[in-house]
């Protein structure tokens, strides 16, 4: 209706600004789509006129109107449409535009063009860029370019951080732009989801993408987000916690249809609907209000307060993760971090987990690093003395001489000196069957080991969430059909290994990660989320040295060259493919036929009952 209502805090009408004077002449707004108040002015995005429009709070007189702004990098003949606006204390402007995909536009209090900020990121697909690496220039602009999204709405809050949403973009939903253009919103994890994507993913739903039309600022740092596409509001603490979420589309009372901006006004929350063609008003209940109390006493330091109050959170609503994390946080202040991470364990709470387990870590150390020493040095001084009178025992020295013994030790050879290892492995005869099933056996024990029980902060994986013996099955079906599809092809290319030297030459190839496991086992119980690129790292080594070590003990054990090895590998990950396909054929045929059967047996059942 081309016009500003005014109402006082009951939403009664107190002022309509229609038409306004300008310099003596009458004028009037042309689809206005955005508007900020502060404590002395209004400001108007006067879309289709191309202007922001500024008014006195109290008399709604104009002050003044800021035209079409000089913007060099887009020259004179750009269509300006300003659709939202935020103005902070110093008098800038920061304006959302349309078409305008820079980012925000930074005009200065005399309207003056100074900068973009904050443009989103756009990463392109990798498939996307060797493409366009390829592609001849014709079909290069034909392609779409990669452009930033634009911005669909913008809030500044009281320390002159903008607030963000974007409807197209699934990288920034919603973001924190500081003075730097750099979006600081704590996310807590390096790939959030926002709004119920995280839950309809585990629904199966994973094509749900928020489409956050809005974003209203509330008291403690809270953010809510509008998403207008299912009609729902999700609550986000200032650390990047989701709070709660409510709302949905429809026609009856208090649901939307098409809602499209959100505010936040004296504890209440106030949703435009533009096809309703009203504002639903949301006040808070007991259980929103104790969320928010809770966080405003930790906020203030009031931690004894803070604490008792996120108790009865937890037990309004059993389950209530936030509060959990509150009672974890203000452990933390308290330093009882072991306290902490019990809390945070179970509800698979790693970013805070990690946190609680760095400081715990830390203050172990220094409190106790004499005894630390002194128990190192005592353990090392056992270990020689329990391993020289061990030594001289005559049933280990027995041990020691068997032939078991021999093979298992000479895999540490075969491991720094493939080729020579493996030609002995297959022609000295250095090798066996008993030690290549005693390192098989290690491999299988020690990897259900590590998946089991590794460490909570390296690993991201409880315990009680792991079937180890589930793992290592799915870890020996590859293995044993990479020994059968290596036996029957390279029996039809001329290879010299029997089945029992590919067993063998497979089973010191694992020799790696028998020894180096329990090194890295212990590792993920010590190391914290910032030094776990180091377990990773080394994990990946061990990795590459079993597969080269796969290999090299292809071609000696085969007596192939390098180019007929690379040719037997790439029939061998075939016929893996080919064995994982007769299987699922034979499953699927049995399951035919147990079918047929039982249908037959009560068809006749039914029939001579």
């Amino acid at each position: 209706n081309n016009r500003i209502l005014v109402t006082d805090k009951g939403f009664s009408v107190v002022k309509i600004l229609e038409t306004f004077d300008n310099n003596g002449v009458a004028d009037a707004f042309n689809a206005p789509t955005g508007i900020f108040a502060n404590g002395e002015n209004i400001y108007v995005a006067d879309s289709k006129n191309g202007r922001i429009v500024m008014f006195k709070r109290d008399t709604f007189e104009l002050v003044r109107v800021f035209e079409k702004p000089d913007v060099s990098l887009l020259g004179e003949s750009f269509n300006y449409v300003p659709a939202r606006l935020a103005v902070d204390k110093a008098g800038r402007i920061y304006v959302i535009a349309e078409g305008i995909n820079q980012g925000l536009l930074c005009l200065d209090e005399e309207g003056e063009f100074t900068s973009f900020l904050g443009a989103p990121q756009v990463v392109p697909n990798f498939i996307d860029i060797i493409w366009r690496k390829i592609a001849t220039e014709a079909q290069r602009k034909q392609m779409e370019s990669y452009v930033p999204t634009e911005y669909d709405s913008v809030q500044i809050d009281k320390y002159g951080f903008l607030y963000v949403t974007s409807q197209t973009s699934e990288k920034i939903p919603v973001g924190k732009i500081n003075s730097n253009g750099k979006n600081v919103l704590i996310k807590l994890r390096e790939n959030a989801e926002y709004g119920d994507k995280a839950y309809l993913k585990k629904l199966g739903e994973a094509t749900y993408m928020p489409r956050f039309a809005d974003v209203a600022l509330a008291d403690n740092d809270v953010y809510y987000t509008l998403d207008s596409q299912t009609g729902r509001i999700f609550g986000y603490s200032e650390d990047g916690y989701m709070l709660y979420a409510f709302g949905i589309t429809g026609s009856q009372k208090g649901t939307f249809r098409s809602p499209s901006a959100i505010e936040y006004m004296d504890g209440k929350l106030l949703v435009a609907d533009r096809s309703k063609g009203n504002i639903t008003v949301l006040s808070k209940t007991a259980f929103g209000a104790k969320v928010h109390k809770a966080l405003e006493l930790y906020n203030s330091g009031k931690y004894d307060e803070a604490e008792s109050l996120w108790k009865e959170v937890g037990l309004d609503a059993s389950g209530y993760t936030l509060s959990i994390i509150g009672l974890a946080k203000i452990d933390m202040q308290k330093g009882l971090y072991r306290q902490a991470m019990k809390r945070l364990k179970p509800i698979r709470e790693h970013y805070l987990y990690t946190l609680a387990f760095s400081n715990w870590r830390d203050n172990f150390i220094r409190d106790n690093f004499i005894w630390l020493l002194l128990a190192g040095a005592a353990i090392i001084v056992v270990f020689i003395l329990v391993r020289k009178y061990v030594f001289n025992l005559q049933s280990i020295k027995k041990v020691k001489e068997s032939w078991i013994y021999k093979g298992f030790k000479y895999g540490n050879y075969v491991m720094f000196h493939p080729f020579d290892g493996f030609w002995d492995l297959k022609w000295e005869k250095r090798g066996n069957t008993g030690s290549a099933t005693l390192i098989v056996a290690l491999f299988f024990f020690l990897y259900g080991l590590r998946a089991q029980f590794s460490g909570y902060v390296v690993t991201k994986t409880v315990s009680e969430e792991v079937n180890a013996l589930y793992n290592i099955t799915l870890m020996f079906l590859p293995l044993l059909f990479y020994v059968i599809a290596n036996w029957c092809f390279t029996t039809l290319m001329d290879g010299k290994g029997t089945l029992t030297d590919i067993y063998i030459a497979t089973a010191y190839a694992l020799k790696p990660y028998v020894l180096f496991s329990i090194p890295l086992f212990i590792l993920s119980h010590v190391l914290t989320d910032q030094e776990a690129s180091f377990y990773q790292f080394a994990d990946v080594v061990c990795l590459i040295w079993i597969l080269a070590l796969l290999f090299v003990g292809l071609m000696v054990t085969h007596d192939y060259s390098l180019p007929k090895t690379v040719l037997s590998v790439i029939l061998i990950l075939i016929g893996i493919c080919l064995i994982i396909f007769i299987l699922l054929l034979l499953v699927h045929i049995v399951q035919d036929v147990y079918q047929f059967v039982y249908n037959s047996y009560r068809e006749l059942s039914f029939r001579f009952y």
